[in-house]
């Protein structure tokens, strides 16, 4: 075994505690369990209220616009006042939503507030605060640490929706929003408590002005507009994948069988890409991920049904690559003192351009180029990123300053 393979192990071994707090924080927070459940609740509110499934759709459009605008301050509350004071009190904000929601009386209006404060309360309890814990924690191991992580969300995102279908259909949906309180009640003190064994990751390090200098030094504006663009590119395919696949001859029991291909690759492109950034320039890796997904687009987009599998499967490895990547080279281009800022305003660039991509292809789509054209415009954004983090700069200070 090498020196280099040696203490990425012993990174892994030591770190254990925080990793495990981060991955479950990951899975359980407010960019993981309100999203990847809310579709499961539409029926059921549709039902009880009323209400129209654009109205719900709203819903979901506040809920992502606040939480974009909330990260920011997010990051800036966790540079100054470290990981664990925040993140205990967005879990708290987060249950205290889940609480409201199983209680709500049926105002449509009174359902937006409580999305937009819960995604505002608890923009702390996101990758913002788990990452930062893996990021002081872990340096030789730092990609594969980080994988880990976001593999919880890729977890929530498999498991939850299923669960929480099983709760609606034995107990009703009010019990179910309850039922994801008291989880959430319950695994709070134990990320809190696992995250507690990092001292590293409750003080902050860096002075506002040092990390207000750092902004103009880096290539703040490059990744911003990299992962904007690449959002826009991916993001909305998670929506638009199986209708696109219908319309282009496949049955709604295959679309569904390709969608799932790509849920499993977004969870093992997470880890393999983690483990690839611990071993070679990041950017490339990035660059060369994102080459072979807009390939993957415009075959399809060619070739039809015949090549969705193999389309899904680089779809899905890519998606589990972007959080991931603004984690890992926050913290290789910034100090630590700053990365909570940084971090947050790249994740709400990041959320602006996942809240653009479905209305970019609907248009495409509209336009009389249909799903392909749509695919072709897609691939031409991911292919714009590819090309933006392939003339990233080299990491110019140490990983750990």
């Amino acid at each position: 075994m090498t020196d280099q393979a040696s203490g990425r192990l012993a990174e892994l071994r030591s770190g254990w505690r925080v990793l495990l707090g981060a991955t479950l924080g990951a899975g359980l927070g407010v960019s993981s369990i309100p999203f990847y459940t809310a579709g499961v609740f539409v029926p059921e509110l549709e039902r009880a209220f009323g209400w129209s499934r654009a109205q719900l759709s709203v819903g979901s459009l506040v809920a992502m616009a606040t939480l974009a605008a909330a990260s920011p301050v997010a990051g800036r509350l966790i540079d100054r006042r470290g990981v664990l004071g925040p993140t205990m009190l967005s879990m708290t904000a987060l249950i205290a939503g889940f609480v409201l929601l199983a209680v709500q009386p049926g105002s449509f209006a009174l359902y937006l507030m409580i999305l937009a404060a819960q995604s505002a309360l608890a923009s702390s309890a996101s990758p913002i605060a788990y990452t930062r814990a893996v990021n002081a924690r872990f340096d030789s191991a730092r990609g594969l640490a980080l994988g880990i992580t976001l593999a919880g969300v890729g977890l929530a995102a498999a498991g939850a929706p299923s669960l929480v279908t099983w709760g609606i259909e034995r107990f009703g949906w009010r019990a179910a929003y309850a039922a994801i309180a008291l989880l959430l009640t319950v695994a709070s003190p134990v990320i809190i408590l696992l995250l507690r064994t990092d001292p590293v990751a409750i003080a902050p390090r860096l002075s506002e002005s040092a990390i207000t200098a750092r902004l103009r030094d880096g290539p703040f504006a490059h990744l911003l507009a990299t992962f904007i663009i690449l959002a826009v590119g991916l993001s909305g395919l998670v929506l638009h994948l199986a209708p696109m696949l219908r319309d282009l001859g496949m049955t709604p029991l295959e679309a569904a069988g390709v969608q799932g291909v790509m849920g499993a690759f977004i969870l093992i492109g997470r880890l393999v890409i983690g483990w690839a950034l611990d071993r070679f320039f990041a950017p490339y890796v990035a660059a060369i991920v994102m080459v072979a997904t807009a390939g993957g687009l415009v075959i399809l987009g060619w070739g039809g049904t015949a090549y969705a599998i193999p389309a899904a499967a680089m779809l899905g490895f890519s998606m589990g690559a972007e959080v991931d990547l603004i984690g890992y080279l926050v913290a290789r281009y910034w100090p630590l003192g700053g990365y909570g800022r940084v971090y947050g305003l790249l994740f709400a660039g990041f959320l602006f351009g996942t809240g653009l991509s479905p209305v970019f292809i609907t248009q495409l789509v509209a336009s009389g180029g249909g799903y392909r054209l749509a695919l072709y415009g897609c691939a031409a954004c991911v292919l714009i990123s590819a090309l933006a983090f392939a003339r990233l700069p080299q990491f110019a200070k140490p990983a750990t300053a």
